[in-house]
């Protein structure tokens, strides 16, 4: 069964999930296959499933599965202090945002943490290769006639790379949907698995693509 579900803990705080398998789901829940949704997992450690209330509350097509998942999260509010839901899905007409108790705790993570001179340094490397089109964007600074025409003409006769080119042309079409195996949740790209799951974009899509060995449990729908 394919559709949106609810889940409410002894405590009445509620998780909006979605799943294009509902009884897996209900079986990774069992089982305690949820560590990456980290307000649900305590609960259901604190007070086992069988002490929570599921419910199908809806039916749909996998095409909307995001659309619906986040009309429930918002009805219910299922990112406050009162849910379980550590941040809300993004749909067509919402981004996906991070609950302010999560937020909180990331916060309060990065507390005290002292760059290193190896990261300092890597940051003014990168810094150096901004071209200065992005440095002037950087520091909302727009660039005058003058100066876009000289980037212009800089620019000119430099040949693309080709695997620049298979990264452009893939860039311009549409992002692929993002399927986790485990858990059959369902993302709209890979950017936003790699954000949802702390994952770095570039690492993802490599395993993804088959150019590193996938070591996840995600893979392109």
């Amino acid at each position: 069964m394919i559709g949106i579900y609810k889940i409410t803990s002894p405590g009445g705080r509620i998780y909006i999930g979605q799943s294009v398998n509902i009884d897996n789901r209900i079986s990774s829940y069992k089982n305690l296959k949820c560590k990456n949704q980290t307000k649900l997992y305590r609960s259901l450690l604190k007070y086992t499933f069988e002490n929570h209330n599921f419910e199908i509350i809806e039916q749909c097509n996998i095409e909307i599965l995001n659309e619906r998942e986040r009309y429930w999260q918002d009805f219910y509010n299922s990112s406050s202090k009162k849910g379980l839901n550590c941040r809300l899905t993004k749909s067509n007409d919402k981004v996906g945002l991070l609950s302010n108790e999560t937020k909180i705790k990331i916060g309060q993570g990065n507390k005290g943490k002292k760059v290193s001179l190896e990261s300092r340094g890597k940051m003014s490397i990168a810094k150096l290769k901004m071209t200065e089109e992005t440095k002037a964007k950087l520091r909302n600074k727009k660039l005058t006639q003058e100066h876009k025409q000289k980037l212009s003409l800089l620019k000119k006769g430099k040949k693309i790379k080709e695997e620049t080119r298979l990264k452009l042309l893939q860039n311009n079409g549409k992002s692929k949907k993002v399927i986790c195996t485990e858990t059959l949740r369902i993302y709209n790209s890979a950017n936003q698995c790699a954000i949802e799951n702390n994952i770095k974009h570039k690492t993802l899509c490599n395993q993804l693509s088959g150019i590193s060995k996938n070591k996840t449990t995600f893979k392109y729908v």
